[in-house]
């Protein structure tokens, strides 16, 4: 019976350790900037680069806990076959950027894919891992971004899949669909705005 009962207190006490000490990611949203290299591309005035985070906070060595790829859900309207305008927009020029931290910094990723992702559940753009290199060592960053022609943001979800675990942001921002609210106004736009309410406003004293 004593032999029996350590080693249930051992196999629970290993299942505790195991659990206490898994690898910890973290998933963030950078930012979003304006990206002149594409203005004027497409008959837009300005393009935007959404940039986003993985950091390796905490990294147990051991098989599966290495990154095998990063997937950033997002609203339908960019991923339906409905809307191949939208599709070729966000997949215009998506891409990663490696941190130099860690023991090595040359890590690299396949093309980025659009669609579901069946590992994750969520249906959204995808950047899988590939070669001899992973994220797979304390304190290493890898970033990934997407180039489009509009800053509107929502709320969505990104996931990390390891071999064996999701690390999930279940609130990240995300790009809105275009018809979901109104973009910041460019210079532009605004210049004209102005001209239009001040002629307006001539033309109602005029009446009066």
């Amino acid at each position: 019976m004593k032999k029996v009962v350590f080693m249930v207190v051992f196999t629970l006490c290993l299942a505790s350790a195991t659990v206490a000490h898994a690898s910890v990611y973290d998933i963030s949203f950078v930012g979003i900037t304006e990206y002149p290299d594409f203005a004027g591309d497409g008959g837009y005035d300005t393009w935007y680069k959404w940039t986003y985070q993985v950091w390796l906070q905490d990294y147990t060595p051991g098989a599966g806990e290495a990154l095998s790829h990063f997937t950033l859900g997002l609203e339908n309207c960019w991923t339906s076959d409905d809307n191949p305008e939208l599709q070729a927009l966000i997949m215009t020029a998506p891409g990663y950027e490696n941190e130099a931290l860690g023991s090595d910094p040359s890590r690299d990723y396949e093309d980025a894919v659009l669609g579901p992702d069946n590992k994750t559940g969520l249906t959204g753009i995808k950047w899988d891992s590939k070669g001899d290199y992973q994220l797979d060592a304390d304190d290493e960053i890898d970033r990934f971004y997407f180039i489009i022609p509009s800053n509107l943001a929502t709320y969505g979800k990104a996931v990390v899949k390891t071999g064996q675990t999701n690390f999930e942001n279940p609130e990240i921002k995300s790009p809105a669909c275009p018809d979901d609210g109104c973009e910041v106004p460019e210079p532009a736009t605004m210049m004209l705005l102005g001209g239009g309410l001040l002629g307006l406003v001539g033309f109602r004293r005029k009446q009066i």
